[in-house]
């Protein structure tokens, strides 16, 4: 029931939050490019930009606040570097009941991660996650999902330079931010510059269709762990701050529902081996999605603010169309 709560809370959040800001909350709102074989430096995720919608305004601004020599507010990454100019109490302060399901944890949850090259920084561990789907990686969807605008500081232009696999997840609810100006400047892509994409008419298919946050699968392992060092798919099994957005996107703030209308429709087995530890989970080709210790299901917020238990044994077909926000496959949940 807690869970389920929780879950309401934010998917108030984010209809005060399309209320007031005529558009959804984005998945993030920018990352920086830091060089090939580098990485990139994650700035605010979706749930750090629903801070002031869950009374958590005074967090909200001492992000705002951050300064970092020139740059200033949401222009400093949240690297372990901003993290250690906050004191004791306000990094803990960061670790917030209304993003973790007390089945797995409760009480004060921050991970000091001391290299980030690649990933997000330190911060709070949370147990939702953003429901992203993808159809795939070709030039004129990477172009309509504005990737002209992914680094700052820099001239670097990912039309003509492609990092894969840099996606916008152009068929999720939630899709990343864009910028008041674009181009390859300096000033394009400052996440100063943010404002919403999409609003709810996006969402096609239905609000009522549409699962927008669900509960994040971790290995029993890996619980409190999150390895930098690791491989793009094996990260996914890991437990990551949620403050900041990587580019790659899935790595600390959101999970696959069905990546890739191209591939086949891959079975699941929720708990072999090594990447058993939720009792309810969706695994494709062993990498894990959505999972959570509630037996035989999965919590999901919904588009109109409702709140699901979804079956574990729900088909990967079910699950890609509840995830796709535009294929015109209106599903009702099982």
């Amino acid at each position: 029931m807690q869970c389920t709560n929780h879950l309401k809370q934010q998917g108030l959040a984010v209809h005060n939050f399309h209320d007031a800001r005529q558009g959804l909350p984005p998945f993030h709102i920018g990352a920086q490019y830091l060089g090939s074989g580098t990485g990139e430096q994650g700035f605010l995720s979706f749930f750090g930009l629903l801070y002031p919608y869950i009374e958590q305004q005074a967090l909200y601004d001492l992000i705002q606040s951050a300064e970092d020599g020139s740059k200033k507010g949401f222009q400093v990454p949240l690297t372990e570097t901003w993290w250690q100019t906050l004191t004791k109490e306000q990094q803990e302060g960061f670790s917030l009941s209304t993003y973790q399901c007390p089945s797995r944890r409760s009480g004060t949850h921050v991970k000091e991660i001391t290299f980030v090259s690649r990933g997000p920084g330190s911060g709070p561990l949370g147990d939702y996650a953003v429901v992203v789907a993808s159809r795939g990686s070709n030039m004129a969807e990477q172009i309509e999902a504005g990737y002209m605008t992914y680094t700052i500081g820099a001239s670097y232009d990912l039309m003509t330079n492609q990092v894969p696999p840099y996606k916008d997840r152009i068929a999720s609810p939630i899709r990343r931010a864009r910028h008041s100006v674009e181009g390859t400047t300096t000033a394009a892509g400052d996440p100063n510059t943010w404002l919403p994409r999409d609003d709810f008419a996006f969402i096609s298919d239905g609000l009522s269709n549409q699962l927008v946050v669900g509960e994040k699968f971790v290995r029993s392992d890996k619980l409190n762990v999150c390895d930098i060092t690791a491989t793009t798919s094996t990260w996914k099994m890991f437990d990551c701050p949620y403050l900041s957005a990587e580019a790659y996107g899935s790595f600390s703030v959101g999970r696959d529902i069905y990546a890739y209308y191209t591939s086949e429709v891959i079975a699941r087995n929720p708990n072999s081996g090594s990447e058993s530890g939720n009792t309810s989970a969706f695994l494709y080709g062993g990498v894990p999605s959505f999972g959570s210790n509630h037996p035989g299901i999965v919590n999901f917020l919904v588009g109109d603010g409702s709140v699901r238990s979804v079956s574990s044994t729900t088909s990967n077909e079910i699950l890609r169309y509840l995830g796709d926000a535009r294929d015109g496959n209106s599903v009702s949940i099982p």
